[in-house]
């Protein structure tokens, strides 16, 4: 008998306990059953966009400092 390993992955994941985490960003409490760090898409946007800014922001002073 052959097993599937989709099949494998889905009963593995079905077994992870849900954990309660607090949200990196805004401080919230939530579930997750993974490696999640944010409560929502919209926690993980604003990060995200803050280190990009914050990645320009240093570039733009570095070519600054070289040019």
């Amino acid at each position: 008998m052959a097993t599937n390993p989709s099949d494998i992955g889905r009963l593995l994941a079905s077994l992870r306990k849900e954990k309660v985490r607090r949200c990196e960003e805004c401080g919230r409490e939530f579930t997750t059953k993974g490696r999640g760090r944010y409560c929502s898409k919209q926690c993980a946007w604003r990060v995200r966009k803050r280190r990009y800014r914050q990645r320009r922001k240093d570039q733009a002073q570095t070519d600054a400092a070289e040019g």
